[in-house]
């Protein structure tokens, strides 16, 4: 039936995270792939758009940037071109992650800048402060974001939240120490 296969198509997004989690990323990518063509069969556009989020984070477990950042704009246009806001905002806040990561500063601050609204979005813009020199202000932003996140059931997310703060941290010239946020 239709039920079946779509709840067969979100469990195995879930399952391609967790295989990428344990480092089996061949079985992960067939996961997600197999999500995708059920999704894609069933017609369910949203669905389907969402098979990026599952592909890019199983290359972000991977390592493999360049590919998380295609999947994940793949998904960031689908949703966009839908007029799906919060999800299209949501894709942005990862690709400003992949980008910052791959060094490509500017980049990463202008999709920072889309997906404003997201918390995880304004502690990758607040590392780019902090690589720009301005500290203070990246400690003060990366902060805010993190109170917002106070009391959220995210705590994955709000864990990448504060190792972003203890990267802006530990940049040199600070007098922070960042031991006490990357023990929380």
């Amino acid at each position: 039936s239709k039920g079946f296969r779509k709840a067969q198509g979100e469990c195995l997004g879930g399952l391609a995270h967790l295989y990428a989690m344990t480092g089996r990323f061949p079985e992960a990518r067939a996961l997600a792939r197999q999500q995708r063509t059920i999704f894609d069969d069933l017609g369910q556009r949203f669905l389907s758009a969402r098979f990026a989020w599952a592909s890019g984070s199983v290359e972000i477990l991977a390592a493999n940037l360049p590919a998380a950042e295609r999947e994940l704009r793949a998904g960031y246009e689908l949703f966009a071109g839908m007029g799906e806001r919060s999800q299209s905002l949501g894709f942005a806040a990862m690709i400003s992650r992949v980008v910052y990561e791959q060094g490509r500063y500017e980049d990463a601050k202008r999709w920072a800048e889309t997906a404003a609204a997201v918390p995880l979005s304004r502690t990758v813009r607040a590392k780019v402060l902090a690589r720009c020199g301005e500290l203070d202000r990246a400690e003060v932003l990366a902060r805010a974001a993190l109170d917002e996140q106070k009391g959220s059931d995210a705590i994955g997310v709000r864990a990448v939240m504060l190792m972003d703060l203890a990267e802006i941290l530990i940049l040199p010239v600070r007098t922070s120490d960042p031991l006490p946020v990357i023990e929380q």
